[in-house]
Parts: C-alpha cells; sequence; structure tokens
C-alpha cells in the first residue's frame, strides 16, 4: 500500500465538488477534507482519505441517517461507459472515495477528468 500524501489538484477538485453537494453534514465534510491525506487503494483510483479525527462532522442521531456510507456520488459519462466516484463516511468520518468504471477499465479514472462540469452528482 502507498505511503500518505496530499491529494492531487484533481482529486482535492473532485472530493470538494462532492462535498459541496446539498446533503446533511456537507460543510462539516468539507472542513474534513481541508486537510486530508489520502493514499491511492487500487488500479482504478479508488482512495483511502485519513481525516482529523478531532473533528466529528455529526451527531449520533445524525450518523444514522448516513447508512450505507456512501452519502453521495458522481457519475461521468465518457464513451460507452459511466465512471462513478462514491464519497464514503464511516462512523461521522470520510474515509474513502471509491472509483469504478462499468467495464472495469482498470486506469485511474481521477486522473483521466478533462472536464469536471460533465459530472452528474446524486444524493
Amino acid at each position: 500500500m502507498k505511503d500518505w500524501r496530499l491529494p492531487s489538484t484533481k482529486e482535492q477538485t473532485l472530493l470538494n465538488l462532492l462535498a459541496s453537494q446539498d446533503f446533511i453534514g456537507n460543510t462539516k465534510i468539507a472542513m474534513q477534507l481541508k486537510n486530508c491525506k489520502v493514499r491511492t487503494l487500487d488500479k482504478d483510483g479508488t482512495i483511502e482519505i485519513k481525516v482529523d479525527t478531532n473533528k466529528k462532522i455529526i451527531n449520533a442521531i445524525e450518523i444514522v441517517s448516513f447508512e450505507p456510507t456512501i452519502i453521495v456520488e458522481a457519475e461521468l459519462k465518457k464513451n460507452i461507459y459511466s465512471t462513478y466516484f462514491l464519497l464514503h463516511v464511516h462512523n461521522g468520518y470520510v474515509f474513502e472515495l471509491e472509483v469504478y468504471r462499468e467495464d472495469f477499465g482498470g486506469e485511474n479514472h481521477i486522473n483521466n477528468i478533462d472536464n469536471f462540469s460533465k459530472l452528474q452528482f446524486f444524493i
């Protein structure tokens, strides 16, 4: 597994766009992502996210509303296949940006985003 690092410009842009969507706790998630570290988990570009655990984003009542752990996702349609970007939260903390493509293309899909305005967001 790779070492922890700061997110790349494209990774940070994608994380910021996901956190800017209208869902419960989005501003607190955005705060977590400001100073996060990441490491790449697979060839598709999925990243594990490490945040400052002193910045808990939600109280116990709101955590229940985050089951399952995917709180926001984006889809990018390119050619005939879509690529999906799913932001995961567990126990009030962001912990992963899962990335996959319908055909399991096996490349870093975050680095291949050429136009962020083409992303469609789902909550």
